[in-house]
Order: C-alpha cells, then structure tokens, then sequence
C-alpha cells in the first residue's frame, strides 16, 4: 500500500538567453510550485510534490522583460496571459540573471 508523501523536489530553469522560450518539466499531478530563485548563479524551481499521484509535462513559459505579449487576463486575483486569443498560462514568479529579467508563466 502506497502512502501519500509529500516532498519539496527543486529542478533547474532552462534559461536559453532566448527572449521568449517554453520548456516542461515532468511533475507529480499534484504539485504546488513554491519558488524560483537563483541558487549558486543557477535558477531553479522548488515544488512541492504529492508522490502517490501520477506525473505528467508541466508546460512553463519564460519572457523577457519588454517582450511584447497580446494582453493578460486576471483569473480569481491571478496574471494569466492571453496568447493566439486563449488564456493559457497563469504567471509564476518573476527572476533576475545578470541584468535580465525573465517572468515565469506556468500552462
């Protein structure tokens, strides 16, 4: 019999140096991101993570500051961005890497 076990997992941020990137992480369905910071000059990402359930590809979107986007949405008091006229990803967390500034956004 499987126990439910939380855990806080961290994974490192793909920062391509591209003003607009997307990358996926694979994460328990039951997931809750808690933070994004530098640790040691590297972004990374710590998310706490039910282990009993299933994993899924987590799409995240990163966007340079200035970039321009269609428009955001707020959704319950949340920054959702509204690409090609569908709300699709809801903002995360916002890091700064030598001088740039790239906003996370989660799918």
């Amino acid at each position: 019999m499987k126990t439910n076990a939380k855990i806080i997992y961290k994974y490192k941020i793909p920062i391509s140096g591209k003003y607009i990137d997307e990358f996926e992480l694979e994460l328990c369905r039951s997931n809750k991101l808690l933070s994004i910071q530098l640790q040691d000059g590297v972004p990374v990402m710590w998310v706490l993570e039910d282990t009993i359930t299933n994993k899924e590809k987590v799409k995240f979107l990163i966007i340079g500051t200035g970039v321009p986007i269609d428009e955001t949405v707020e959704i319950n008091g949340k920054t959702h961005l509204k690409l090609l006229n569908v709300v699709d990803y809801e903002f995360i967390d916002t890091i700064q890497i030598d001088g740039c500034v790239w906003h996370i956004f989660k799918r």
